[in-house]
């Protein structure tokens, strides 16, 4: 069984042991520990751990929420900050190649747009 030692209201350790392992004197620092534990999707964000200190039990919970509209664009930002620059380079002109070759002509893109065409595709 997991058991975590409490000093001062805080936690010093976290280990499995067995409780009749622990010395009489020292018994009142070891309290067992109880993890409530989350897995995040894709659209969440996990956070925590928010811990409780109770007299014989010491609880460390998670919890997940769902992720914001800032944070989903943060995400596609670093996701188009990874790709390869020649990459993206090669594809705005392509783009705007085949946008020249329209009948009639599209409008050039520039690249603020192409950027923000690129984001709208990230899922």
């Amino acid at each position: 069984m997991k058991y975590a030692r409490v000093e001062n209201g805080t936690i010093v350790e976290r280990r499995e042991i067995d409780p009749a392992a622990i010395p009489p004197h020292k018994d009142s620092l070891w309290k067992e520990y109880v993890l409530v534990d989350v897995v995040a999707t894709a659209a969440q964000v996990r956070e925590g751990p928010v811990l409780s200190i109770e007299p014989t039990r010491v609880t460390e919970t998670f919890t997940v929420r769902s992720k914001t509209a800032a944070e989903f664009d943060a995400e596609k930002e670093d996701r188009l900050d990874g790709f390869d620059r020649l990459a993206l380079e090669v594809l705005f002109d392509h783009e705007n190649r085949l946008r020249a070759m329209k009948v009639p002509a599209d409008p050039a893109l520039t690249r603020v747009q192409f950027r923000a065409a690129l984001k709208a595709r990230l899922t």
